[in-house]
């Protein structure tokens, strides 16, 4: 059971914001999102959120 990194985590294109990729042993991508510390945004949490798209 285990993930693979499919993009390391790294700054957006235009932007600071962090993100990465890792694909599940399904074959299920998944984003994987910093969120900034920078008026209008919260702070970032230990605790995994799953955000709908």
């Amino acid at each position: 059971m285990g993930g693979q990194v499919v993009r390391e985590p790294g700054p957006m294109k235009h932007g600071s914001t962090v993100i990465a990729f890792v694909q599940d042993p399904d074959g299920y991508k998944v984003e994987l999102i910093q969120l900034g510390t920078s008026e209008g945004h919260r702070q970032a949490s230990s605790e995994p959120e799953m955000i709908a798209s």
